[in-house]
C-alpha cells in the first residue's frame, strides 16, 4: 500500500496544493502561479512541517526551498 499526503490550499497565497509521496520521499508543490515542482529526497518530517505549517510560504522557504534539488513539472 502507498501511503501519499495531500493538502490543497485554501487560504494559502503561495501554494495551491501539496503531494507527498513518504516511500520515495518526493514532494510535488503546485503554487498559485500555476507552475509545478518536484522536490526529492525530503524527509517525512520536513514535508510534515510544510503540510502542518500557519504559514505555507514561511514554511515552504524554511523547510524545503534551497535544501533539496527539485525540477520543473
Amino acid at each position: 500500500m502507498t501511503t501519499r499526503w495531500f493538502w490543497t490550499g485554501s487560504g494559502s497565497r503561495c501554494l495551491a496544493s501539496i503531494d507527498y509521496m513518504p516511500a520515495t520521499q518526493m514532494l510535488d508543490l503546485q503554487f498559485r502561479s500555476g507552475k509545478t515542482y518536484r522536490y526529492t529526497g525530503v524527509p517525512p518530517g520536513a514535508a510534515r512541517r510544510l503540510i502542518r505549517g500557519h504559514s505555507k510560504g514561511r514554511a515552504f522557504h524554511h523547510n524545503i526551498y534551497q535544501r533539496y534539488p527539485y525540477v520543473r513539472l
